[in-house]
């Protein structure tokens, strides 16, 4: 009778906690941002611009992050626990790959639609903050 191995449930633990921990830090070092940011040029329509225009990408990034960490590390461990380290290597390149080309199509996305997605984010907006937000987007 064979054994199978069983990941150690400690290891996923500690990915998810160092994981968990990083989306913190990302958080509270966005806050300081904007609080630093508002801090030295003031709480107007200018910095209002630049909080709208940053709601997608810290959306994509979001997104790209949670689902990197949920989706990709189990196929990745899985890949070189089933076929080895040198397909784990070329399957991290293959993903980076897709990734590069997913960013660069959502890249365009985001310049050719700036000024209706800065819109859907801030429906009442002045013209000058919708401009400005199209701009930084």
């Amino acid at each position: 009778m064979s054994e199978e191995k069983k990941p150690a449930a400690d290891g996923k633990i500690l990915g998810f906690s160092v994981m968990s921990a990083g989306n913190a830090l990302n958080a509270l070092l966005a806050y300081f941002r904007f609080a630093q940011i508002t801090s030295i040029f003031g709480a107007n329509w200018k910095t209002d611009a630049l909080a709208v225009a940053m709601v997608f990408p810290q959306l994509l990034r979001d997104v790209v992050a949670h689902s990197f960490g949920s989706a990709f590390i189990p196929i990745y461990s899985r890949v070189i626990e089933d076929r080895g380290h040198e397909q784990g290597i070329k399957f991290v390149n293959r993903v980076i790959g897709w990734i590069f080309l997913a960013g660069l199509g959502l890249i365009a996305g985001l310049w050719h639609f700036s000024g209706s997605l800065v819109h859907l984010i801030s429906p009442s907006g002045t013209t000058e903050l919708l401009e400005l937000a199209s701009f930084l987007l």
